[in-house]
């Protein structure tokens, strides 16, 4: 099998199992949320807070202008990220190992684990930069120095951290490429750094006229802090879930194996040669891999491993080549039938961990896999229905008129489409999505130590003035919200009064609505007021 015949297949497949069981957690709509909030007119940083995630958003607001207000687009756009990644750790995976088998096996340990989609950029871009890092070390090339500049600079407008972590590990594959030539070594590392400060002027001058670049980096700092916080604990090796436990296991050990043995060939191997050269794609690789697995996955590493799982899938079939002494090399351990069954048992207790992490069977039955084809096709038109409609059709139908559902279609009958609203005292950035509103006062969230400074708060209350706010959604929170931001919970509580209780609100939800407002009439299912 070619090695593009191989990814095609892992893409086509990878996709299809991403759509028919397509869904869309909370967390997801953080981004798609104001990405709608672009469409509606919006600049992030000037008009609402953004923690750097650019490309985030108007990739999704594309989605939505291309093919409507529904969740279709945003489908295609993140499942085809995630099946482009599973592609590649396909072609990567044969390309180091020599071997189809554990090229198949390592795309399928990556397509399993079923990383969240709306962290398709996490698990795209990291084994996109170990694919160019391979590429740039097997023909370095000046100008494939600004193909690294521009990667690294594409992934830094995705958000900041992924810029630093690409363009650390291009650096350092630049060094280790050229040190020992005639030419001064650090010569195509400043090519490098220059081209992408060149890259970065631009984006400079739009945050020098949204927000003031020193303002802005001033202002970033505490949540940069806390995200830093956040995920810098590593999570321990045993845990009392096994499959959970051996999984980190495998996510942690492989990029230090690669290390080793990839250190050790490039010490051994001649200069410019093909091993040396593939040694130093394994090394840069293995560095990257360390830096994302302590950075990006901290201490939930249930939810977050598999976002960052492919480039150490890559590593591990790199290493399972060298352990079967592919294409021609000596193996580490002589007989050949032992080393094969102890990849087999690798392999399958792998299979089992990450499969049992991702709950692979439930899923498989939620999308009627295993009932047959014709059970499967039924579902896949099934899916494709669902992202068609109206968004929030599907998520609270008609006749949902209890709880945050049923707020949310007051919200969407008593407002008009330009008015905007405030979810305080709950994470719940879906609901703008689903109730068509922009998010008042810049802020999709309120996040402890998230923009919570006098200042930041001082902007939130400024555009709360300017905005048209007739309802404030309070989740059962309201404390941590009212410590956490004291100034604008000041201002909802003197602007604002809490609606008389329905049965559609639910003990964990207050509406508040705001005082003076001429509403225009009683909404006849919640019996609260309505423009």
């Amino acid at each position: 099998m070619t090695v593009v015949a191989g990814m095609a297949v892992t893409f086509a497949v990878t996709f299809l199992l991403r759509f028919t069981t397509a869904g869309f957690g909370n967390d997801h709509f953080t981004h798609l949320s104001r990405a709608r909030q672009i469409l509606l007119g919006d600049w992030p940083i000037r008009d609402f807070f953004d923690p750097g995630q650019f490309l985030h958003y108007y990739l999704s607001a594309a989605a939505q202008l291309v093919f409507g207000y529904n969740l279709f687009g945003e489908a295609l756009l993140t499942i085809t990220f995630v099946a482009l990644a599973a592609a590649f750790t396909f072609g990567l995976s044969l390309r180091l190992s020599r071997s189809v088998a554990i090229a198949a096996a390592a795309a399928t340990i990556s397509v399993i684990a079923f990383p969240r989609l709306y962290n398709y950029p996490k698990v795209f871009l990291y084994v996109a930069a170990i694919w160019l890092v391979w590429w740039y070390a097997q023909r370095p090339a000046r100008w494939r120095i600004g193909v690294l500049a521009a990667f690294s600079m594409l992934a830094f407008l995705f958000r900041y951290d992924h810029g630093v972590y690409i363009g650390g590990t291009m650096v350092l594959v630049l060094t280790l490429v050229h040190v020992g030539e005639a030419s001064p070594w650090w010569k195509p590392a400043a090519t490098f750094a220059a081209a992408f400060l060149v890259l970065f002027v631009p984006f400079a001058l739009y945050l020098q006229w949204a927000a003031g670049l020193p303002e802005y980096i001033l202002a970033s700092a505490e949540p940069a802090r806390f995200v830093t916080q956040s995920v810098r604990r590593l999570p321990g090796a045993l845990t009392d879930d096994t499959a959970l436990g051996w999984f980190t296991v495998v996510t942690t050990t492989l990029p230090v194996l690669a290390l080793a043995v990839g250190a050790w060939t490039w010490a051994r191997a001649a200069k410019g040669s093909e091993r040396r050269l593939e040694a130093v794609a394994v090394v840069a690789s293995a560095c990257l891999c360390l830096v994302i697995t302590r950075a990006l996955v901290g201490n939930d590493p249930g939810a977050r491993l598999a976002d960052v799982i492919s480039p150490t899938i890559v590593l591990g079939a790199w290493l399972a080549g060298r352990w079967l002494g592919a294409d021609g090399d000596r193996a580490i351990v002589p007989r050949r039938a032992f080393r094969q069954l102890a990849l087999v048992v690798i392999f399958g207790v792998t299979f089992w961990s990450v499969a049992t992490q991702a709950r692979l069977t439930g899923r498989l039955d939620d999308a009627d896999l295993r009932d047959g084809p014709r059970a499967a096709w039924e579902h896949l038109e099934g899916t494709y229905r669902r992202l068609h409609l109206r968004p929030i059709d599907d998520w609270a139908p008609l006749g949902v008129d209890s709880g945050i559902q049923g707020l949310a279609r007051y919200v969407l009958r008593c407002t008009s489409p330009d008015d905007r609203l405030l979810v305080a005292g709950a994470f719940a950035p879906e609901i703008y999505f689903y109730v068509e509103r922009g998010f008042a006062g810049g802020q999709v969230h309120f996040l402890p130590n998230w923009h919570r400074s006098p200042e930041d708060q001082r902007f939130t209350i400024e555009r709360l003035r300017r905005q048209s706010v007739p309802v404030v959604l309070v989740g059962d929170q309201e404390s941590v919200f009212e410590q956490t931001y004291p100034d604008v919970a000041l201002y909802l509580r003197t602007q604002y009064v809490e609606a008389p209780p329905t049965q559609h609100d639910g003990p964990a939800w207050r509406v508040l609505v705001q005082r003076g407002r001429p509403f225009l009439s009683t909404d006849a299912q919640t019996g609260l007021p309505c423009d």
